[in-house]
């Protein structure tokens, strides 16, 4: 009886079984297993690693930072410690100082070094609008215009954008390039209304009216008494008086007297 039934294989082959093939496995890619293990705890040690240096080298140069007294430890914030955020302040600094002093051409550098190193940073506009008084005081004219224009077309949220609009009117205006000034002007006054820098921009163009002869005509000046020991302007003296302007009494001639 109950020849044709198969019955189930036992459990303890099938635990075996698995057991066999993990083995097997394990014999065959221990090695490649082993050596991957290795490499990733390797990259984590070297990530860490980084990652401790650079906020190693972070503090360091804050402390350089705190503790520049001139330029030339400015810069050595900068060149021994070029990608972190204290090399960004020590090269706004620089080109700060430099321009408070004249010195253009090393404001220029300072600030231009700082956008080459750093184009992404949330002060970026402040250097470019150092960078574009440092240009226009060398008489770089198109190379200022062009960088005030990129602190409006690049950084049009920033505060200094509306201060860059205004700086670029200006400029043009002293060029003589009076419609592009007025432009620049109506544009700062629409995109930023709440600026400080619209009541300047609304005088400029005041100014711009007032050369090209479109402002409102002045309004006559009322006269004024004469302020204490001031002389009066003499009155003109009475004229002769013309033989016409003696209107006759009578036509007819007067009865002579009698005796």
């Amino acid at each position: 009886m109950n020849q044709g039934i198969e019955r189930p294989a036992p459990a303890i082959g099938v635990a075996e079984n698995i057991v066999f093939e993990a083995e097997t496995f394990w014999a065959r890619h221990k090695t490649r297993i082993l050596g991957g293990a290795a490499i990733a705890l390797a990259v984590a040690i070297g990530v860490g690693l980084w990652f401790w240096d650079l906020h190693h080298d972070a503090a360091v140069a804050q402390r350089m930072l705190a503790a520049a007294k001139v330029t030339e430890d400015l810069s050595k914030v900068v060149d021994e410690y070029p990608g972190t955020p204290a090399a960004a302040e020590a090269l706004l600094r620089q080109g700060d100082v430099a321009a408070q002093g004249g010195q253009w051409e090393p404001s220029a550098n300072a600030f231009r070094r700082f956008l080459d190193l750093f184009p992404k940073h949330p002060l970026a506009a402040n250097a470019l609008m150092g960078l574009g008084a440092a240009q226009e005081a060398l008489g770089r004219l198109p190379e200022a215009e062009d960088s005030y224009r990129r602190v409006f077309e690049e950084h049009r949220q920033s505060h200094r954008a509306a201060e860059a609009r205004l700086a670029l009117g200006e400029l043009l205006e002293s060029q003589g390039r009076d419609r592009e000034a007025r432009e620049a002007f109506e544009t700062l006054m629409s995109v930023y209304p709440q600026s400080v820098w619209v009541q300047l921009a609304r005088r400029e163009i005041q100014t711009l009216d007032r050369k090209s002869g479109t402002s409102s005509p002045a309004k006559p000046t009322p006269a004024t008494a004469p302020q204490p020991g001031q002389l009066q302007p003499a009155k003109p003296a009475p004229g002769p008086v013309s033989p016409q302007a003696v209107q006759p009494q009578s036509a007819t001639p007067a009865p002579p007297t009698k005796p």
